[in-house]
């Protein structure tokens, strides 16, 4: 495994970004950018999490939540998009930090 492969499996501490007003669900579309998952695993709760409604069904829907990476200066005040649940991502600075691999965080276009 390559040093890069090696870092986007590292976990890092992240907790959710404040002053941060953008849509949640044009966020989520454009962090995956076209790329097809319907589902994954919310990092925080580990809840199935969907992209869409289906149906009209009363599951955990995704979303692009704005979080900070703590502990580490080189991520220092830099904030990153990760897919979260609405649930987790609505509960904003009274969400507990909680771990992330590095590979899912992906650089706000604001951030910059």
């Amino acid at each position: 495994m390559n040093i890069i492969e090696q870092l986007s499996e590292s976990f890092v501490l992240v907790k959710n970004a404040t002053g941060v007003e953008d849509n949640p669900e044009n966020v989520i579309e454009w962090y995956f950018n076209g790329y097809p998952w319907s589902s994954m695993n919310c990092p925080c709760c580990g809840k199935t999490m969907f992209r869409k409604r289906i149906f009209g069904q009363k599951h955990p829907i995704m979303v692009g939540a704005h979080v900070e990476v703590l502990g580490i200066d080189l991520f220092k005040g830099y904030k990153y998009i990760i897919p979260l649940c609405e649930e987790c991502n609505n509960k904003k600075e009274k969400l507990k930090p909680f771990k992330v691999k590095c590979g899912f965080l992906k650089l706000a276009p604001h951030s910059v």
